[in-house]
């Protein structure tokens, strides 16, 4: 009897720490639907938080602010030649939202904020990884 309840207690408290799944539901629809909408909304916050780290670091180039962006979300770095990849997504782990378009967007808006156009190429998916490159258009 008491291990019934302790095990109830367990389920509770497993289940007040789940992920927003109604927020991430409609993200993931909204994104489908919206797409390009969505993709603005996103590169317009990259773009406001870039801002906020420009104006408090002097990040100088591509690779600095890359690493920034890792270490500020915990995520890893892998340098390709004159590409970057994070290991994992680091706009999921700083916004909780996982959609590849919403993560294209905030990190070009977040380069954008210091002046670098650059491509974000992520692939969303059990473990996601980020593919950026600086273009020169």
């Amino acid at each position: 009897m008491k291990e019934e309840i302790i095990v109830q207690k367990w389920r509770l408290i497993k289940l007040s720490k789940t992920r927003p799944m109604l927020a991430f539901r409609l993200v993931e629809k909204l994104s489908e639907r919206f797409g390009e909408e969505v993709y603005k909304m996103a590169f317009e916050y990259g773009e406001e938080k870039g801002r906020e780290v420009m104006r408090n670091l002097k990040l100088k180039d591509f690779r600095e602010i890359a690493k920034f962006l890792s270490m500020i979300s915990g995520t890893r770095l892998e340098q390709r030649g004159e590409e970057i990849v994070f290991l994992s997504c680091p706009v999921n782990i700083l916004e909780q939202v996982k959609s590849a378009r919403i993560c294209r967007g905030y990190i070009e808006g977040f380069f954008s904020a210091f002046g670098m156009r650059i491509e974000a190429l992520p692939t969303c998916g059990e473990q996601c990884k980020i593919l950026i490159r600086q273009t020169r258009s």
